[in-house]
């Protein structure tokens, strides 16, 4: 589902330079507490809705594509999210940047499941990327993934049996949310359907 540019997106970036961070910059962390971390964090209805639910925590979200980002950015600054910070473009240069052990929670909803055989090293959940993101997880912090794609679960669920994750939950199905979950944009458009969602927990050993 691709999203046409908007007139207004680059110009909402712009005037917003304290809400988030381009990748040509070095990641710096604006609070010391707790923080949590979404890669492709699509529209932002889930990090808005778990900043809303946990305001003590801080949220970072990366998005790589612009117009998406700068929907993600106008639903922050709406519902005066002070505890969010955006990330504009690639989590790989993200990542050369960000400390070890800096996130109790990454989550990676609805990835880009890249399904021809010769792109599956860019998924999120390929060993490079895995590792990336195994680094920047305290110890015993959560690796939570939600996914309509059951190759991509798949997928996942053999790269992570080769890091230290102790996995406490999968659901193939997920059919109903926990309580405190919250729907991401794709994940409202799949369930409206009737459609599976997938989901696993790991916890970092």
């Amino acid at each position: 589902m691709r999203l046409k540019n908007k007139h207004w997106a680059k110009p909402l970036i712009a005037a917003n330079p304290e809400r988030l961070t381009e990748d040509t910059f070095p990641f710096v962390r604006k609070h010391q507490g707790e923080a949590h971390l979404e890669i492709g964090m699509g529209k932002g209805d889930f990090i808005v809705g778990k900043a809303q639910l946990h305001p003590d925590i801080y949220f970072y979200g990366i998005e790589r594509a612009t117009t998406v980002f700068a929907f993600a950015l106008k639903k922050v600054l709406e519902q005066a999210c002070e505890n969010v910070h955006l990330l504009l473009g690639d989590f790989g240069k993200f990542s050369l940047t960000m400390e070890p052990a800096s996130f109790s929670v990454i989550y990676l909803n609805f990835s880009d499941p890249w399904p021809k055989l010769r792109h599956h090293k860019r998924r999120l959940t390929a060993e490079g990327n895995l590792d990336r993101i195994t680094r920047l997880l305290k110890h015993g912090g959560h690796l939570i993934m939600k996914t309509d794609n059951l190759d991509l679960f798949e997928f996942t669920l053999k790269k992570l049996a080769l890091f230290p994750y102790d996995i406490i939950s999968i659901d193939r199905p997920y059919h109903v949310l926990d309580k405190g979950d919250i729907e991401t944009e794709y994940e409202r458009y799949f369930r409206e359907r009737n459609e599976p969602i997938y989901r696993v927990i790991g916890v970092k050993q």
